[in-house]
């Protein structure tokens, strides 16, 4: 197939800034779950299988649909990595508070308050980013949403 400048443009875009923004999403998720991230890889992969076809299809519109799919895959990628990690960050959270040991009992037990201020701020900023996750001119700010859930710490009056 003889590419047109349509999809050169197209496959740029989607490589660019959007595959930066979830490469580094997906990045910051393996470095603080110390985890691989599965669906962030399996995303990945699918972009790269429907970039591969846009670049074999038979006409231009076929091609700019799977730049379209591929474009869709690489935003969940960045999502979908740095919402599990935040989901894993408000489960240790919660774990600590509901099951608290010695330790946490002699460090934070009169902290409680502020452990549960914690707990609330991932909860909203959580619920925030489920919100813009599906949103094509949302999905950044609902990973800078989980990046501060994961973040969150009692700020100091």
């Amino acid at each position: 197939m003889v590419y047109s400048e349509n999809i050169i443009k197209n496959l740029k875009e989607i490589l660019d800034y959007p595959l930066q923004v979830s490469q580094n999403s997906f990045v910051f998720a393996e470095i603080v779950t110390g985890e691989l991230v599965y669906v962030g890889m399996a995303e990945f992969r699918d972009a790269i299988t429907h970039i591969s076809r846009a670049l074999w299809a038979d006409d231009e519109v076929e091609a700019l649909r799977k730049i379209d799919e591929a474009f869709e895959h690489i935003r969940r990628a960045g999502v979908e990595s740095i919402e599990w990690a935040a989901a894993k960050r408000f489960e240790y959270v919660r774990r600590v508070i509901e099951t608290p040991s010695f330790l946490f009992k002699l460090i934070f037990l009169k902290n409680k308050k502020e452990a549960l201020q914690i707990e609330r701020q991932i909860k909203k900023l959580f619920i925030e980013g489920r919100e813009k996750k599906s949103r094509k001119d949302k999905w950044i700010e609902a990973i800078l949403d989980y990046k501060k859930a994961i973040e969150c710490r009692q700020k100091k009056a």
